[in-house]
């Protein structure tokens, strides 16, 4: 009877902590998008001849947690994404060095 009391209780102090892992959310965590679109603002856009244009960025992420752009489908913007966001330190949990693309809608 002991034994079964005992392991109902860890049984439940086991999901409690798991639950309470669970609900913790790191605030300063952002998705990636986000914070490529915060390093972006520093880039003047024209309103009138960049509006609506898609951009695909291929980027990798460093150990030190830093955006590296490989490439984009852009060849106008190409050089001015990858020396605005090259090297700006993002706080995520992606795999280093792994390739990731994501697409950008200039607004």
């Amino acid at each position: 009877m002991t034994n079964i009391k005992n392991t109902v209780l860890m049984l439940l102090v086991l999901l409690g902590s798991i639950a309470a892992k669970a609900d913790t959310v790191d605030p300063y965590k952002r998705p990636i998008q986000v914070q490529i679109r915060e390093h972006l603002k520093e880039i003047s856009f024209d309103e009138n001849t960049d509006k609506g244009i898609k951009v695909m960025i291929t980027f990798t992420v460093t150990s030190k947690n830093e955006i590296v752009v490989i490439s984009t489908n852009n060849k106008k913007w190409d050089s001015t994404l990858k020396s605005t966001l090259n090297y700006k330190v993002v706080n995520t949990d992606l795999d280093k060095y792994q390739v990731y693309s994501i697409p950008l809608t200039i607004n």
